[in-house]
């Protein structure tokens, strides 16, 4: 924090972090987030980072941006694909919206359990052809 704020102090407490919250936000808003973390990452010489993120990042997302921004990202982002929506159409909103829309984007919709077993299957190979270098499983982290 010290070097992209010039924090001042060995630890974050109850009388600084404010500031210094105020601080990020200002700087993520104005710059924007994924445009910041590559800056961040680039300072501190990051080679690549795996980001966790569902399928119609690397389907929307990384297309939607320019040339240089892509390619930068792309040297960067290593995408970890994020699997919860597959297994639990419930199971939190957004994940579940991002359920629904790689159901549209791969033109896809399972009713079954041998056509939903098939769907993720397509699913984890279309994050492999398009970059993707990881997969997530979250529900271990839930009680």
């Amino acid at each position: 924090m010290n070097e992209l704020f010039g924090f001042d102090g060995d630890d974050i407490h109850d009388n600084n972090w404010q500031e210094l919250n105020e601080k990020v936000v200002a700087t993520c808003t104005e710059k924007g987030a994924s445009q910041w973390l590559c800056e961040v990452a680039q300072n501190l010489n990051t080679g690549a980072m795996v980001q966790m993120t569902h399928l119609p990042y690397q389907l929307e997302y990384w297309p939607s941006l320019d040339a240089v921004r892509r390619a930068r990202e792309n040297r960067l982002v290593r995408p970890n694909l994020v699997l919860e929506p597959f297994f639990f159409s419930g199971f939190e909103p957004d994940r579940s919206r991002a359920r629904q829309r790689t159901m549209e984007l791969m033109n896809f919709f399972p009713a079954d359990y041998d056509q939903h077993v098939h769907w993720m299957r397509a699913a984890m190979e279309l994050h492999k052809k398009e970059g993707g270098a990881a997969v997530k499983l979250l529900c271990a982290y839930r009680i």
